[in-house]
């Protein structure tokens, strides 16, 4: 396995404020580069959304769309994904 999740506070706040903005209609993506042979992925999504099991139906497709394109990925670094408008 290629990539690790964030899970820590100060791990989230340094992508998200060092990181680069990508932002879509659903998704924002902040991406930072990193020097280890690993990726980080963390997903925050709102509560905004629905409750937790909607919250946590979302973050499973995210890691499963994710793990599915994983091997393709070769930049190494740590991506945050947020729910929201770009």
């Amino acid at each position: 396995k290629q990539t690790k999740m964030l899970k820590k506070n100060y791990e989230f706040k340094q992508v998200l404020t060092k990181g680069k903005y990508v932002g879509g209609q659903y998704l924002k993506a902040f991406i930072k580069k990193n020097n280890k042979e690993i990726n980080y992925l963390g997903l925050a999504i709102s509560t905004k959304v629905g409750k937790a099991n909607e919250r946590n139906r979302i973050k499973r497709l995210l890691r499963e769309n994710y793990k599915n394109f994983e091997k393709k990925i070769t930049y190494k670094g740590k991506v945050c994904l947020n729910n929201g408008r770009g």
